[in-house]
């Protein structure tokens, strides 16, 4: 994934990293065992970087303070590895403490916080900025089991996927309703449409593997 970012935004994106460095390494000596990729800090990264990218894809369609988004989607996950059930409200605290020492405004920051502080709670701050909002739905379409569903479409589609066992597997873990709850969660129509896109993907990717499977019974009677 290639970004473009600025010199500020750059350097944001080398404390965050810094930071999760530290985090992971503390997590890592706490609990004596491997973490999964998405609670490293390469893992979080990268979540951080496709945030990026998602609100700037919002923003097309939204008007707001694109700086105040872009700097909240950076450091929105800064406290995740460290404190992961109340991380916004730390990340707030952590970000503002960052954004002071960088001579940022009291307004900017404070407009900062909010989107960090309210990012993890989608659909239910109806009163919260449009900056806030637009996190929280650039985080919504991040969530990994959305990516994970992504990934098994895309292994469908190269046939990758073809036993009944999988298909019920696939139904189970990644049922229609979860997505529905998802974009029922969206604030912008933007993104309630990408959901909807996601469950006809899901419904295409059912039938394929259904045909797959009978395709194989054929053979193997054949």
């Amino acid at each position: 994934m290639i970004l473009l970012v600025n010199k500020t935004q750059r350097k944001a994106l080398e404390y965050l990293f810094l930071q999760l460095r530290r985090d992971e390494a503390a997590q890592k000596k706490k609990i004596g065992e491997t973490l999964k990729p998405r609670n490293t800090a390469r893992g979080r990264f990268n979540h951080t970087l496709r945030v990026l990218e998602n609100v700037r894809m919002i923003m097309k369609e939204v008007s707001c303070d694109k700086e105040v988004v872009e700097m909240a989607a950076i450091l929105h996950d800064i406290a995740k590895l460290s404190n992961d059930r109340q991380h916004g409200k730390k990340g707030a605290e952590i970000a503002s403490l960052y954004l002071e020492r960088q001579g940022f405004s009291q307004k900017f920051i404070e407009k900062v916080a909010e989107c960090i502080r309210l990012h993890s709670q989608k659909g239910e701050t109806p009163k919260a900025s449009i900056e806030a909002k637009i996190l929280q739905d650039a985080d919504l379409l991040e969530h990994h089991i959305i990516l994970e569903i992504h990934q098994l479409i895309k292994e469908a589609a190269f046939g990758n996927l073809l036993s009944q066992h999988t298909l019920k597997q696939y139904k189970e873990l990644y049922p229609q309703h979860f997505v529905k709850k998802c974009a029922a969660k969206g604030n912008f129509p933007i993104v309630r449409e990408k959901f909807e896109k996601l469950i006809l993907e899901i419904d295409r990717t059912i039938i394929h593997m259904k045909e797959q499977g009978k395709e194989k019974k054929k053979e193997s009677y054949g």
